[in-house]
């Protein structure tokens, strides 16, 4: 991260003239920050439309699970703006109980002595319309002072900073009526708004379903039949010898897929910035 990237960042996002920064040392990593900093990602505010004070309950869910905000993947922020979003525009209460529910948090890649988490949907909630690979993402990150202007009414004391080896246990129980038809209605809405994305993963599913019944594999040669006759010294028990039929010989092969050359994608500075965010969401259901 450098102060010109931030500087723009600044005025795109038009951050508050109250919020503190600081742009990270060569050495710092993101588990660095100093006392009384946290640390945040570029693409939380490009990608995903964040803004200071942070999100409450990005906050309040990394501080239930005892997580750094700076530990968690891109795609936590990812999930809590576009359940938001998606609770929004099915008149759906969101709150951090629901979002609890229809994530699990697991672990991720190692940094150092560490590894990061993330969140998967549950309840067959599907999202489209975003960046499933920010290139680089870690390496754009910078600190700001926790106070007032940037985490809002959160507690200061609530905000952790330094890295932990596993998060802390999910408060949910078993839902009950109320949040079971909560989830239907996410379900059914993001079905609506993102049928490629099901359809895909219904192909997904298929393909793995083919594999395990190994209807994907691929043809086996057949053996050539001879017109010869056999050489086999066995006595032929009594029957009467027959002719051999001639037959073409067809060997069945299939040809070997052809392997696809891997693209490299553009590094982060040298995409556009994706014009999908939570408010895509919006216009889909006007």
């Amino acid at each position: 991260m450098t102060e010109e990237i931030l500087r723009d960042l600044i005025a795109e996002a038009e951050f508050p003239d109250s919020v503190e920064f600081r742009i990270p040392g060569h050495l710092e990593r993101p588990y660095d920050a100093p006392a009384g900093w946290m640390c945040v990602y570029e693409c939380m505010f490009t990608e995903f439309g964040m803004n200071f004070p942070l999100s409450p309950l990005f906050l309040q869910f990394a501080a239930d699970r005892g997580v750094p905000t700076s530990q968690l993947t891109h795609g936590v922020v990812r999930h809590i703006v576009f359940t938001e979003a998606l609770a929004r525009a099915a008149g759906v209460v969101f709150d951090r109980l629901l979002f609890e529910h229809v994530t699990d948090l697991r672990a991720s890649s190692r940094e150092g002595n560490f590894k990061r988490f993330h969140t998967t949907m549950k309840y067959d909630i599907v999202f489209g319309d975003y960046r499933n690979k920010i290139h680089w993402w870690k390496k754009y990150f910078f600190f700001v002072k926790i106070n007032r202007a940037s985490v809002g009414k959160i507690k200061a004391d609530q905000i952790r900073t330094e890295w932990v080896k596993s998060p802390g246990p999910s408060r949910r129980a078993r839902p009950n009526g109320e949040l079971k038809e909560k989830f239907r209605l996410l379900k059914e809405l993001s079905h609506r708004l993102w049928p490629e994305v099901v359809a895909a993963l219904e192909k997904k599913k298929q393909e793995r379903k083919d594999k395990r019944e190994g209807k994907n594999k691929s043809a086996i040669p057949a053996t050539p039949i001879s017109t010869k006759p056999s050489r086999s010294k066995k006595k032929s028990m009594g029957l009467r010898k027959r002719a051999a039929v001639p037959i073409d010989d067809v060997v069945v092969a299939s040809e070997p897929a052809p392997k696809k050359k891997r693209v490299e994608s553009p590094r982060l500075r040298d995409s556009p910035p994706s014009p999908l965010r939570s408010s895509s969401i919006a216009s889909r259901t006007r």
